[in-house]
């Protein structure tokens, strides 16, 4: 009985240790949050089925503010959307959002990419694979610095045509 005690007490001062440690590094990065305004903007391709006109063509390379809308932030340089987002943002109307970022490089993943896409259509190997790095690949990247000046950031999301879709007609 002794020696269970024991061992529980080793157990039971290790978690104590690791969970003080735990707490230490939390607030270590806490106190090198940086507040970080963003400013985002999108554009995207072309992705219906009929010849688009000039004037269509010409919409799609204005940039617009991506306004009301979710903007998932994971740390890394590619997107898992199977597991939660560090954070989850949303833009005012200008497409702006402020949020407080310990240094680090993050992945900016605009809503569309958030939700797994599976499509019965895909049974093509080399469809499955275009879905899947389309929706690893972040829509922006960024790094922030430890003791950064630059807090203000422009991002500009550029939409591809998502291949997990079937093709427009």
């Amino acid at each position: 009985m002794h020696y269970l005690n024991s061992r529980l007490a080793i157990v039971l001062g290790f978690l104590s240790f690791f969970h003080q440690n735990t707490r230490a590094q939390a607030n270590f990065l806490r106190k090198q949050e940086v507040n970080i305004s963003l400013q985002i903007y999108f554009r995207s391709e072309y992705c219906g089925g009929a010849r688009p006109t000039d004037e269509i063509l010409q919409s799609l390379e204005e940039k617009l503010p991506y306004a009301q809308k979710y903007v998932y932030l994971r740390i890394g340089r590619q997107n898992n959307n199977i597991e939660s987002p560090y954070k989850i943002l949303k833009t005012d109307k200008n497409g702006k959002v402020k949020v407080k970022l310990p240094p680090n490089t993050y992945c900016l993943v605009g809503e569309h990419k958030n939700k797994v896409i599976a499509n019965q259509n895909l049974e093509q190997e080399n469809s499955y694979k275009l879905c899947q790095e389309w929706q690893q690949t972040c829509d922006a990247i960024i790094t922030i610095l430890p003791n950064t000046k630059l807090k203000e950031y422009t991002v500009d999301f550029y939409f591809t045509c998502n291949p997990c879709l079937p093709p427009a007609e």
